[in-house]
């Protein structure tokens, strides 16, 4: 479990916690971030075998960021924060996905939403990153990383939902390129909280919180 521990004097920070026998006890918690900012939150983490990949958003002198850690040694010991948003300064929103050694993350700035790869296990990220959407205020993205049977290299599924004009759901493939952005939900009403995952058949499963009859309820 990674999560985010509140103080009251803004200097917020990632921790993680793990248990070995199925959840029955758990360990001390474990600092990952590095350094302390004003705001440290919205971690998301992926495991693949010993390896824990995790990111956060961090806030600090005003500019927001995407901060990644990773353990490999089952989350007993942690490396150093890596930014991997570069020169974008308007962050948050990050989730995770990995396979393999293929590392995925997505997240939004302001009226963009960005998606970057690591393809070493999150030793090193590359300086570009990939422009998913540009307009009505993407936010809470969400996206998993599948390798088909006899593929080469991991699709990427991405979901999101718009935050302005009319609420709804939508999606993205990576298989060698991007695909186009197709609409998901067919309500107009208010949306929120969208996941995605994908299996090896090849079959993509989203849900998300919809208030179409007035109450907030979860659909697929």
């Amino acid at each position: 479990v990674a999560y985010t521990r509140y103080t009251y004097n803004g200097t917020d920070t990632i921790f993680h916690v793990r248990s070995t026998d199925s959840g029955r006890n758990w360990s001390s918690p474990t600092m990952i971030s590095s350094d302390m900012a004003n705001r440290q939150d919205n971690a998301s983490f992926a495991i693949v075998e010993d390896t824990v990949h995790v990111v956060w958003g961090e806030a600090r002198n005003g500019t927001g960021r995407i901060i990644y850690n990773r353990s490999t040694t089952g989350g007993t010991s942690w490396s150093t924060d890596q930014i991997i948003s570069g020169d974008v300064t308007n962050c948050g929103n990050p989730c995770v996905s990995a396979q393999g050694k293929y590392v995925d993350v997505v997240w939004r700035d302001g009226n963009r939403l960005y998606y970057k790869r690591s393809t070493n296990s999150g030793s090193s990220w590359p300086t570009n990153i990939d422009t998913l959407c540009t307009s009505d205020n993407p936010a809470e993205p969400s996206i998993a990383t599948i390798l088909l049977t006899g593929g080469d290299t991991p699709e990427a599924h991405v979901v999101w939902r718009n935050g302005s004009g009319d609420y709804k759901v939508l999606y993205r493939q990576f298989s060698g390129s991007w695909g186009r952005t197709q609409t998901v939900t067919t309500s107009t009403s208010s949306v929120i909280y969208p996941s995605v995952s994908a299996s090896s058949e090849p079959q993509v499963d989203v849900v998300w919180t919809d208030n179409r009859n007035g109450n907030q309820d979860i659909y697929y």
